[in-house]
């Protein structure tokens, strides 16, 4: 079982996905409770771009779109699953990098309305 929690420094509270807020002294209470099976993962620092020179995304650079873009990108979408596919802003067959600056997630149905359906995404900053 994987909970992932989002907390900043300084904060009263916390944020586990799929739940809402929590506050830190709950979150300490869940913590007691599992102590001994808890792997706590590095934080990554979504200040700076992380890229990589292949199609292929590997899992420290989708984790890094999925904390930067919680939800589906896609105009009025709602989903926030963490299976989205992860598109190519500007396709990579064009040039566009493999990158968290062009990387965005996309539910299946709206992956292939961008990519069969001449859809162009324009994305305002990195």
């Amino acid at each position: 079982m994987k909970i992932y929690l989002h907390l900043a420094p300084g904060s009263p509270i916390a944020r586990m996905e799929g739940h809402g807020p929590l506050t830190r002294d709950y979150v300490r209470h869940l913590v007691c409770d599992i102590a001994g099976h808890v792997r706590v993962q590095p934080v990554i620092d979504l200040n700076q771009t992380i890229a990589v020179d292949a199609y292929e995304i590997p899992d420290r650079l989708r984790q890094a779109v999925r904390l930067i873009h919680p939800a589906d990108v896609f105009p009025y979408a709602v989903n926030l699953s963490r299976a989205m596919d992860l598109d190519h802003q500007i396709p990579y067959s064009e040039g566009g990098p493999t990158s968290t600056d062009n990387l965005g997630p996309v539910t299946r149905t709206h992956h292939r309305i961008k990519t069969h359906d001449g859809w162009e995404v324009r994305q305002p900053n990195p």
